[in-house]
């Protein structure tokens, strides 16, 4: 379920402006996010091997991008 949402954010441009050097963070960070903030998206795509409505992928990528902290 994490690999869904990292390709999900990457596929829909939510990377675009995150550094190169900050791509690792970003993913691991979104990872340990989702599991406290996000776990009925992660639990649907565990439970039903599908992808939920974009709707809850790009509001909990969103959410999770407000407290991201791009490097200097």
């Amino acid at each position: 379920e994490h690999q869904v949402l990292i390709i999900y954010a990457l596929t829909k441009g939510y990377l675009d402006d995150i550094p190169v050097v900050d791509i690792t963070r970003f993913e691991d960070e979104l990872n340990h996010w989702a599991e406290s903030n996000a776990t009925e998206l992660l639990n649907e795509i565990r439970e039903t091997g599908g992808l939920p409505d974009a709707e809850k992928f790009d509001t909990a990528i969103n959410e999770f991008k407000k407290s991201f902290s791009k490097s200097e």
